[in-house]
């Protein structure tokens, strides 16, 4: 047998009852001068590599929540992106076709009436064009090029034969299509284009041009109603590649070539699909940017070159938040990595320093062994064990023996008289009877016990320890029973902190440092366990969406600190609102919040987001800069959804993102419900 360092402690000895030996005491050695190996503090390799390995899971988990969180993000920015050119693209295509029938309606009396001039009238043009907001204005030019009737009279008997918008329906008439000139600028210093059909006689030959010019002012004012965020960019691009309008970048973007851009317009363009998505770079820029490209090309309509919508976002800002997530998981992960080896490091000097004790104290005993051979048994006993206090009691007569260091911990007198009694007073009622029980199991079955355990001594102090023992056999039958106590507060205590410092790390992880209230990846975390719950039992999951209005305005009048106190008292308003188990508030991005509302169905969520409008206008919070209100006010959207268990619970984000999208279309300052659908 060998004690916890790995030297021989026992000799052989008679068999116990259940076959195995009995314990005695050997003769004592004299003692000698403890080598100076026996304090090298020897790692515990499998302990390191369970660290090692255990971190390795924590980091591989990690990485795959990151990878879904960037995957989420991707397809939600995607989906936003692909819907606003869908919005501009449906606008664009509403006013084709009304140009195209309002030109067709001039061709038409042009060829029907020998009086064309006065059948089409400057009148005539001035009405249609007030009656088509996108259009700034129409003219009619003869087989020469030569304007003959036009809503402008400055332009009446000007000649433009060589303007593209001429010279494409001359050189290759089709009375069937509808012609897109390749962007100009007008006579006025407008870019510009232009939109034409050519006009034939009544022998079918070419004899001029009906044309109107699209306003690029209506078409940026439509472009820019569905930016949501300043790194947006919205363009108008021309079949050849020359862009006609930009939201975002005005003057400075007008006639770029997107063929210069990359293949990526080229490819979608010779594909003639309707829509692309994609990841390009700005050559002009060298920005890698997110980018839907969606042509306009009405199916009932013939046009010689299609438009296409051109929406995209900087790929830096769409995974800043995804970004700012890995930071916060890096700095989580090192700090965790830090602390666990510091904690295992520290808890494997302890039990090097307790073996070098161990052994200190067990040459101490096997001097004193020389003249009291019960001292030298206890000794070698508790030495056996590696205890810091060790003990014995004697079950023929009862009488209990300790060391010093038991008297010490107990903070008892070394006179006191002792006692199995004594020796168990001291724990708390619950350890004492666990203690009590596993003195019992040694006696009937030997079995030796290890316990923590609490303990309070006459000085008030409140202890940890570990109490460890065994039962003697002789014979066949127990004799004594030898054990050790060990003072543990210290660990205890360590273990209790370092416990409470990676539980604040955490929440720190999940809060907004702004606002106070949670972070996006806590929304995310929240919304997945929330919908799997109410799959499981068969609840609504209400979610809103509730966005700052003008809230850009608000910072560029009143200063950004201005905006974060105004952030946090927003904030602080929906998270008194939302007190049940389960629900959360959390900053979703920038003035952007999301409520989410577990067990509430669309008419409950509902009546929360009226109560938030309630409170929102009560504060009275000024905005001078707001074009809805002279106070501050928010904007709804509301989703709710029965989750299904094999359903994402994207499609209620990208729901209540939807009806958020309707609330600021239709004026703000509203929750608009959005259309049901099953999850």
């Amino acid at each position: 047998m060998r004690d916890p360092a790995g030297d021989p402690l026992l000799p052989d000895a008679p068999a116990r009852p259940d076959g195995t030996a009995t314990p005695v005491v050997p003769p004592v050695p004299p003692p000698g001068p403890v080598p100076r190996t026996a304090f090298i503090a020897r790692p515990d390799v499998q302990a390191w590599a369970a660290l090692v390995a255990g971190l390795l899971v924590t980091l591989a988990l990690g990485a795959v929540q990151l990878s879904r969180s960037y995957d989420r993000i991707t397809a939600e920015q995607e989906s936003r992106l692909q819907t606003q050119a869908r919005v501009v693209s449906e606008n664009m295509l509403r006013q084709l076709r009304g140009v195209d029938s309002a030109l067709r309606g001039i061709r038409s009396d042009l060829t029907a009436s020998s009086h064309a001039e006065a059948d089409v009238s400057p009148h005539r043009l001035k009405e249609l064009g007030r009656a088509m907001p996108g259009v700034r204005g129409i003219v009619v030019l003869d087989a020469n090029g030569t304007v003959t009737v036009s809503e402008m009279s400055a332009l009446t008997g000007q000649n433009f034969t060589r303007r593209d918008y001429f010279t494409a329906p001359r050189d290759r008439p089709d009375y069937t299509s509808l012609y897109v000139s390749t962007p100009f600028t007008s006579t006025r210093n407008v870019y510009s284009i232009n939109l034409g059909l050519a006009v034939p006689d009544a022998r079918g030959q070419f004899a001029g041009v009906v044309s109107a010019n699209l306003d690029p002012d209506y078409f940026e004012i439509v472009a820019r109603s569905v930016l949501y965020a300043p790194d947006m960019r919205v363009s108008l691009v021309h079949g050849d590649g020359k862009v006609f309008i930009d939201a975002l970048h005005a003057q400075s973007s007008l006639g770029r070539d997107m063929h210069a851009h990359g293949s990526h317009f080229n490819e979608h363009v010779a594909s003639e699909r309707d829509e692309t998505t994609t990841q390009d770079v700005d050559t002009g820029t060298r920005e890698a940017r997110m980018v839907v490209f969606r042509t306009v090309f009405p199916k009932d309509l013939y046009m010689d070159t299609p438009l296409v919508v051109s929406v995209s976002r900087s790929l830096d800002a769409v995974y800043a938040p995804w970004r700012d997530d890995l930071l916060s998981d890096a700095i989580f992960f090192v700090l965790l990595c830090a602390s666990s080896a510091a904690t295992l490091y520290f808890v494997q000097q302890r039990r090097h320093s307790s073996a070098r004790a161990a052994r200190e104290r067990r040459v101490l005993a096997d001097k004193a062994a020389l003249q009291l051979h019960n001292a030298a048994e206890l000794q070698l006993r508790t030495g056996r064990l590696a205890k810091v206090g060790g003990w014995q009691l004697e079950l023929s007569t009862m009488a209990m023996t300790w060391t010093d260091e038991m008297f010490e911990i107990h903070d008892l007198d070394r006179q006191t008289q002792l006692s199995k009694a004594c020796s168990l007073a001291h724990y708390v009622p619950d350890a004492r009877r666990q203690v009590e029980e596993a003195m019992n199991e040694a006696m009937r079955r030997g079995t030796p016990w290890s316990l923590e355990a609490r303990i309070a001594t006459p000085k008030g102090r409140n202890l940890w320890v570990r109490t460890q023992g065994e039962a003697i056999f002789e014979g066949g039958q127990v004799v004594r029973l030898v054990g050790a106590l060990q003072d543990i507060t210290e660990r205890v205590q360590f273990a209790a902190d370092l416990q409470a410092a990676n539980e604040k790390l955490e929440r720190l992880t999940l809060t907004d440092g702004l606002t106070g209230v949670g972070n996006r990846r806590l929304f995310d975390q929240k919304l997945e366990s929330e919908w799997a719950r109410c799959a499981r039992r068969g609840l609504p999951l209400g979610l809103l969406m509730v966005d700052i209005d003008h809230f850009k305005l608000y910072n560029d009048r009143y200063g950004h600190q201005a905006g974060d106190e105004t952030l946090r008292r927003v904030a602080g308003i929906l998270a008194r609102c939302v007190q049940r188990s389960g629900e959360l508030v959390a900053r979703y991005g920038g003035e952007e919040f999301a409520v989410l509302l577990p067990g509430s169905d669309m008419e409950s969520a509902t009546t929360v987001a009226e109560g938030f409008l309630a409170l929102i206008a009560q504060a009275g919070i000024v905005h001078a800069a707001s074009t809805t209100a002279a106070t501050l006010t928010m904007s709804i959207g509301v989703a709710s959804v029965q989750p299904l268990p094999n359903a994402l619970p994207e499609q209620l984000v990208h729901s209540a993102d939807s009806a958020l999208y309707i609330a600021k279309h239709l004026g703000r300052n509203r929750a608009e419900q959005a259309p049901e659908f099953s999850g």
